[in-house]
């Protein structure tokens, strides 16, 4: 046996250290509408219905997936037997989605933070010509404003513990994205600097049932 080999094999047995991940923020409700036309032929099919004041389109296709950086990522992650910790900005039947997506694996849930509005995502899939082509409709949701005030002590207890903080989807963060990322790099003194007085986290807030 080469010294390369034997040396390949030595790493791979090595023990594995354990490494745990936080992923922030988004999940999105996505469903998938897949249209067996073009575009032309949809948006004449949708005006002749509007013109008689309603109707409907049958035999569509349609599917609801697991939509969003971080909750992929996640999932991904927990496939791999990596401990993975989600901070996702969603709602209440966000979070139980979640549950239902994550239910194969042994994963804490108890800083997805449950707001009003769920970020959403309808693609509607077209022929366009051999290929597809999707135009998405998509709704952010809370997600546009969840910023560092959003989080707990007990969220930056686990994002300073972390091996790895993957923070995704900064442009669907529209208001604090930067606010949010500035507050995740620096300490305790200095995140709490960037967070007005009124806004700054209670020991309360953003737990989910």
């Amino acid at each position: 046996m080469s010294a390369d080999k034997k040396e390949a094999i030595t790493f791979l047995r090595k023990p594995v250290k354990k490494t745990s991940i936080v992923v922030m923020p988004d999940f999105f409700m996505d469903r998938i509408i897949s249209l067996n036309f073009d575009s032309q032929v949809f948006c004449s099919t949708v005006s002749s219905i509007v013109q008689h004041k309603g109707g409907s389109v049958d035999q569509i296709a349609q599917a609801d997936l697991r939509g969003g950086n971080a909750i992929n990522v996640a999932s991904a992650l927990l496939a791999l037997e990596v401990e993975v910790t989600p901070i996702i900005c969603t709602s209440m039947l966000g979070l139980e989605q979640i549950r239902f997506h994550l239910k194969q694996y042994s994963v804490d849930l108890a800083h997805v933070k449950p707001f009003p509005d769920a970020s959403m995502t309808t693609a509607l899939e077209f022929a366009s010509g051999a290929e597809k082509a999707n135009v998405m409709l998509r709704s952010l949701g809370s997600l546009a404003n969840f910023g560092p005030a959003d989080l707990t002590e007990e969220d930056y207890e686990v994002v300073e513990k972390a091996d790895y903080v993957c923070l995704f989807n900064w442009a669907g963060t529209k208001r604090h994205g930067t606010a949010l990322t500035e507050s995740l790099c620096s300490g305790k003194e200095g995140r709490m600097q960037n967070i007005p007085r009124h806004c700054r986290p209670s020991a309360q807030q953003g737990k989910n049932p």
